[in-house]
């Protein structure tokens, strides 16, 4: 896998995306309206290495630092709604709605319109979901997806460009790449690609870690006993949950891979999970260890194109499982389990749990 991701121009991002489409035959039609050549992870460098500059402005390690108070306030919140309940889905009622929030904040979405926001993007996300189908097949679905979702942040960004605010809409409407002010419509494409990006792949992360410190009680015993080990916990999380299914890339020219041919215009896929639990780079890749160290999954991709918004992820997990071991006494799984269907991104889609609240620590804090 590194192999392919460490030689972009050879094996390409560009000519079909970086995700499993819907519809194998769309790369081929009505390419600006995909965002080809525009959204980071659909470009070749040396496009991509101008453009990923811009993006770094808004995921820079100092940035993404002075995010942990607001993503705090945001996890207090969302499990202050929960009042004195003590079961409720925890993909749905809790997690699913930390990553909303916040990307939803960080852009500048008003807050009466985050119901709308989050509702699309997850359909965008999980668009082979039947429980979010918006049209006959998942390949409508998509498309009403990312079309409701991009007319929304397009007219977002057009009106920052005249009046900007502290949000990164605005910054993503003042952009500049080479000295040139971005067209409207690449500006959106960025500001759009931040929002689809952000949802999923968190929620699966949070949702994926819980069930993965339930499942190993031993682990959550040692975290309980050690929240200092929240750092390596998360990052074993990433690992063991893999959120992101696999990569795609398409060849450039003829290659070899592991002995295996591979023609100009062939299709290639990573499978991250399998990268994830490769023995030759994990001593024991079928066990859940919250301290191990070195972890060098790639669930984030690897190259110049791994995700770039990975250290907000991280941080919304950190903050997220902190919160619930430190509020909760005792949680345990409360019913029948369900997975999300995407070629996309992989998890846990219902996930209800019991919980016993610590004295005090049950509906609005004070």
């Amino acid at each position: 896998m590194k192999t392919v991701s460490d030689q972009p121009l050879l094996f390409s991002n560009e000519i079909a995306g970086n995700i499993i489409p819907a519809d194998p035959d769309a790369f081929r039609h009505h390419r600006d309206e995909q965002g080809y050549g525009a959204v980071l992870s659909n470009v070749d460098p040396p496009r991509h290495t101008a453009l990923r500059r811009v993006y770094s402005l808004f995921f820079s390690g100092p940035r993404i630092a002075k995010l942990d108070g607001l993503c705090q306030s945001l996890t207090d919140q969302i499990l202050d709604e929960l009042g004195a309940r003590d079961e409720f889905d925890f993909v749905m009622d809790v997690a699913a709605h930390l990553p909303a929030r916040l990307i939803c904040r960080l852009l500048g979405v008003p807050p009466a319109d985050w119901p709308f926001i989050t509702r699309y993007a997850n359909s965008f996300a999980s668009f082979a979901d039947p429980a979010l189908q918006l049209g006959a097949t998942p390949a409508d679905t998509f498309r009403i997806a990312k079309d409701k979702t991009f007319a929304y942040v397009e007219q977002l960004v057009y009106t920052r460009r005249s009046a900007p605010e502290d949000d990164l809409a605005s910054m993503a409407a003042t952009a500049e790449v080479d000295g040139a002010p971005l067209e409207q419509r690449e500006a959106a494409w960025i500001a759009w690609s931040i929002l689809a990006a952000g949802f999923e792949t968190s929620r699966n992360i949070m949702s994926g870690g819980l069930l993965a410190l339930l499942e190993h009680p031993d682990q959550s015993r040692m975290l309980r006993a050690d929240p200092g080990l929240i750092h390596t916990a998360v990052d074993e999380m990433v690992r063991w949950t893999c959120p992101a299914t696999g990569l795609l890339r398409v060849a450039m020219a003829a290659t070899v891979l592991g002995n295996q041919p591979i023609a100009a215009g062939d299709w290639v896929v990573m499978f991250l999970d399998s990268g994830n639990h490769d023995e030759a780079v994990f001593a024991t890749p079928d066990h859940f260890d919250i301290v191990r160290r070195p972890n060098p999954y790639i669930s984030f991709g690897h190259g110049v194109h791994n995700c770039i918004g990975r250290m907000l992820a991280l941080l919304e997990a950190k903050v997220m499982i902190r919160t619930i071991i430190q509020r909760f006494e005792i949680i345990s799984i409360a019913g029948p389990l369900e997975w999300s269907a995407s070629t996309i991104a992989k998890g846990v889609r219902r996930m209800p749990v019991r919980v016993q609240w610590r004295q005090g620590n049950s509906g609005p804090a004070a």
